[in-house]
């Protein structure tokens, strides 16, 4: 907003400017930038000033390290209507708004918007709809902590605005806790990096006692860069994950360790402080804060925390071994068995398929059973000499050396600092398990060390791997000018990419390898039964391009007999032909086959349309500019219309004056049917509605409250009081089928689910595709209509199907008639034409299904934000004109 005012220099003064003004006020939101005609406009500015003796705000947790200076007003009004609120100074302020109470120890409770930047010079701007009668608070913080310096804050609305401080003192006692230490050579060992022989730690161990329950900051101040854990009971040094709870290295701030975590006084806990690197020592404090006090008490070497726990596992079984009398008495370590098997790879051990396709690549490798009988975590790594990285897997009851993913459980490689294999696992008694040791880099042979540990460990014993027979086949052909084109990139009508497709066969259930060779760089894509051309994500199983060799694709796909597979071959740019060859291999390979791809959509001609209505618009509802009056509206967003021989109204989520009004047909004013009753939570308030429909089998009205995260249900009758439906629950709006089942849109989950009306039983209908969707419509045989917003398209998901297909606006964001721009509300006709709102393009389109291409029905020369449509029995429609704050009414041309 660009308003020119004289700003007072001297602190604490208040200026007061009435101004009549019809200028545009341009606001900066998250993704659109909104016009706005101010009217009479009442400016209020107040000078203050920042100190270091300024009030502290809670921004950012915990509050005792990122406490900003602060200074928080009680806003006063005596007319109800939007203001604007903003800061002009040379430091950079931070602002909020609460409603109700504030409490400086919990920025969350109560707050309803905060800004940055929003204003020039990096000052914020807030602009609220305000309630003379609401209690309502505005916080003028920094970006940054510690920051002090004059400001002054400015008010612009229907009327004068008082700016009393107010004190914000925390109302919660936050208590510190503080303990000195120092880590030494001489302090205990810590296993925080494996494996535990080859890196010393220090560490000191900690019991945390707590007197409340609540959420507790713990950090440590140090010289040194530490690191630290927290146990439930216990801790066993050697096995860093058993009982933990939250481990930490440093923030950004303070380059320490800090967790925020929930504490319970009925229970043990257990703080290891560590560093981040080996062998580092020097003093360290450790600092608590939460509700109640904390007590840090050192635990001794044994007991509690685990016998003899500070020492790594393998220097303890030396102790054992060498001296059994000088262990601790009270030895809870489970007895821990270490074992080495030495062998080598040579060129006449077996080969391994470690990278495919396996005919390519010779790696030489040798598999042992893993003895073991005790259930535990078991330590596996490897040692070797020279250049030969030993890699390594483990697989259940078999291996086949050509068919690396059977029986597959997991594999390591070169996470130790010698550049050998190191794995975690945890492994179960009277269960065969085999580990295969090879090399990172094909054709290496040379000696190499295999070292086991864990509870009971047993030994390694050399067994032969199996080798599945693999058929491969290969398929040469050409893409050229003529070939099918594919969808590869959005929108499709700008990129034209040459595919050729091929039916895969296969009679034996497996893992397939798939890659193209060339030199032409190709993309493949596979494809479960069909493939789509226009719509390239149906149906899709795998796909890769541009990282095999020589720029080639290679897909590793499980396959099934008796099941039709299509792959697509493509070029990684667009409008390139060349040859190429495509390979495939696997248990039982069979060959390619080419096939046609489908084409769903086409472009149609519209020689003339069904109906034509008169371009220029009736505003039946609203037109008299922002307000909370019985003829006006705020923000509009849904709309609903009944029209038959019972009932004649128009019914509207009138959004930002939190309520949803009635207007009978023909009628100059409107009356509230539901909320109405001042912003708010309560069961008789709506916060910033969005959509609504109307249940006449209950005579109730289903309300989208977005703002509270909920649907609502009123009786239109007035005889209930308002029910809470369904809650947590980001909806945008509602749907109803023939078998009164309610479709909801969730637009942050990007989701739509469905609820029987009677006893409210949630399904997942659509769980994927879909980016910020808004609107539905329910069509014939109960199918589902969404207006996917962030892809700017429509989706029609029929019933009982796993997924939808795109019936609008195929190719991406845009203004063309094959585009559309977030698109809102949607309608579809008896003859299954698609009426769709193309908000960011402020127009009416229509399509016609089953074609890439729509028809405008009404411009944009009118409009300023739409939101949604709806039709009467005569056809006419109406438009939600959002930003317009009215109801436009475009009548059906009766004589086409």
């Amino acid at each position: 907003m660009r308003l020119a005012y004289k700003v007072g220099l001297a602190l604490a003064t208040i200026v007061v400017v009435v101004v009549v003004i019809t200028v545009p006020v341009v606001l900066k939101t998250q993704s659109t930038t909104t016009t706005v005609t101010a009217m009479t406009s009442v400016i209020t500015q107040r000078t203050s000033a920042l100190t270091t003796n300024s009030q502290t705000f809670c921004r950012q947790t915990p509050c005792i390290m990122y406490s900003h200076y602060a200074q928080t007003f009680e806003i006063n009004i005596t007319t109800s209507g939007t203001y604007y609120f903003h800061t002009n100074g040379t430091i950079d302020t931070y602002g909020c708004r609460y409603v109700d109470t504030i409490n400086a120890s919990d920025p969350y409770t109560n707050r309803l918007l905060c800004d940055d930047n929003g204003y020039d010079n990096g000052q914020f701007m807030l602009v609220v709809l305000l309630e003379s009668t609401s209690k309502n608070f505005i916080v003028v913080s920094t970006k940054t902590i510690g920051v002090t310096g004059s400001f002054t804050i400015i008010g612009t609305g229907p009327s004068s605005i008082d700016f009393i401080p107010k004190d914000i003192s925390s109302t919660t006692t936050i208590t510190l806790s503080k303990y000195e230490s120092i880590l030494t050579n001489n302090s205990q060992q810590f296993c925080r990096t494996l494996p535990c022989d080859d890196y010393i730690y220090y560490a000191q161990a900690f019991e945390i006692n707590v007197t409340t329950n609540g959420t507790y900051y713990i950090r440590f101040i140090s010289g040194i860069n530490m690191y630290g854990y927290i146990y439930n009971e216990s801790v066993d040094s050697t096995y860093l994950y058993q009982n933990l709870l939250r481990s930490s290295d440093f923030d950004m701030v303070t380059k320490q360790y800090m967790v925020a975590i929930t504490l319970e006084p009925t229970k043990k806990y257990i703080l290891v402080a560590t560093t981040d690197s080996p062998k580092a020592i020097g003093s360290f404090s450790i600092v608590g804060s939460g509700l109640g006090s904390l007590n840090f008490a050192p635990g001794p070497a044994s007991g509690f925390f685990g016998a003899d726990c500070f020492q790594s596992r393998e220097y303890s079984l030396v102790l054992e071994i060498l001296n059994p009398e000088k262990m601790p008495v009270q030895d809870a370590r489970t007895s821990w068995l270490r074992s080495e098997y030495a062998s080598a790879l040579t060129t006449n051990s077996q080969q391994f398929c470690v990278h495919s396709p396996c005919d390519e690549y010779i790696y030489y490798a040798q598999a042992f059973e893993i003895n073991i009988t005790t259930n535990g975590t078991y330590y596996f790594r490897s040692r070797s000499d020279g250049n030969m990285n030993i890699v390594a897997y483990i697989y259940n009851e078999s291996v086949d050396a050509t068919y690396p993913y059977r029986n597959y459980i997991t594999f390591s490689l070169l996470n130790v600092g010698t550049s050998q294999y190191m794995m975690i696992i945890t492994l179960q008694q009277m269960t065969k398990y085999v580990l295969v040791v090879t090399t990172s880099s094909p054709t290496l042979t040379g000696p190499f060390t295999l070292i086991g540990s864990g509870p009971y460990f047993g030994s390694f014993t050399p067994v032969n791997m199996t080798e599945t027979p693999w058929l491969r086949s290969e398929y040469s052909s050409l893409l050229t000018n003529n070939s099918q084109q594919f969808c590869r990139s959005s929108p499709c009508d700008e990129y034209i990419f040459y595919a050729q497709a091929f039916e895969i066969n296969v009679t034996t259930t497996g893992m397939y390898y798939i890659r193209s060779n060339g030199t032409m760089p190709t993309y493949g894509y596979i494809y479960n039964e069909s493939v789509d051309t226009t719509y390239t994500n149906r149906s899709l199983l795998e796909w890769n391009g541009y990282n095999y060799q020589n720029d080639q694709f290679m897909i590793i796909v499980l396959l099934e007999q008796m099941t039709k597979y299509i792959l697509v071959v493509t070029s990684y740019a667009p409008q390139v032909i060349g040859s190429f060859t495509i390979i495939g291999s696997g248990p039982n390979f069979h060959g390619f086959t080419p096939v046609n791809m489908t084409e769903s959509l086409k472009f149609c001609t519209y020689s003339n349309m069904n109906m034509k209505w008169n371009q220029n618009a009736t505003t039946i509802i609203g037109g008299y500019g922002l307000g909370n009056q019985s003829n006006q509206l705020a923000y509009p967003v849904g709309i609903f219309v009944i029209d038959d021989d019972d009932e004649q109204s128009i019914y509207i989520a009138d959004s930002n004056n939190h309520r949803i009004m009635k207007w009978i047909f023909n009628t100059t004013e409107g009356q509230v049917i539901a909320g109405g009753n001042q912003q708010g939570n309560r069961t008789d308030q709506l916060n910033t509605p969005t959509d609504m429909l109307i249940d006449k089998i209950n005579d109730s009205i289903i309300i989208c409250d977005q703002g509270n995260r909920r649907i609502v249900q009123w009786s239109l009758r007035n005889d209930t009081i308002p029910k809470i439906m369904i809650s947590n629950i980001d909806c945008w709006s509602l749907a109803m089928d023939t078998n009164r089942n309610l479709y909801i849109s969730d637009y942050k989950k990007n989701v739509i689910k469905r609820y029987n009306v009677n006893d409210l039983n949630e399904t997942l209908v659509i769980a994927y595709q879909l980016d910020e969707p808004t609107f539905m419509f329910i069509g014939k045989n109960n199918s589902v209509y969404v207006t996917d917003g962030g892809h700017h398209r429509i989706i029609r998901w029929m019933e009982n199907e796993n997924e939808g297909i795109v019936v609008a606006g195929a190719f991406g964001n845009g203004t063309s008639n094959t585009r559309l721009s977030y698109p809102q509300g949607i309608f579809v006709d008896s003859l299954n034409n698609i009426y769709i709102v193309d908000g960011n393009n402020n127009r009416i389109m229509q399509w016609h299904q089953g074609c890439q291409n729509g028809q405008l029905v009404i411009d944009g020369n009118q409009f300023n934000n739409p939101k949604d449509l709806t039709f009467d029995r005569q056809n006419n429609i109406y438009i939600v004109d959002t930003n317009n704050h009215r109801i436009q009414k475009f009548h059906i041309q009766h004589d086409y």
